[in-house]
C-alpha cells in the first residue's frame, strides 16, 4: 500500500506522540494536537485503511491513535 506524503507525515508525528482529535457538529473536522491544523481528509483515509483507531469516545468527540 502506497501512502501519500501527508499520510506518512501524520503517521510519523503520531509515532512521536501527536494525537488526532475529532470535533463533531455541522462543520465536523479532525485536527492535530501539535499544530492545531485541520487534517480531516488524511485522518479519514488513515482510519479507512485501518492504520489508526478511535479512543476517548465521548459525546460525539473522540481521538485517533496508531493501531496497536
Amino acid at each position: 500500500m502506497k501512502l501519500s506524503k501527508a499520510q506518512i507525515e501524520i503517521l510519523d508525528a503520531m509515532k512521536r506522540g501527536t494525537v488526532i482529535h475529532y470535533m463533531s457538529g455541522v462543520y465536523a473536522y479532525y485536527f492535530r494536537n501539535d499544530t492545531m491544523k485541520n487534517c480531516t481528509k488524511t485522518a479519514i483515509v488513515l482510519e479507512n485503511l485501518g492504520l489508526v483507531e478511535k479512543f476517548n469516545v465521548f459525546a460525539g468527540r473522540y481521538s485517533l491513535r496508531l493501531k496497536k
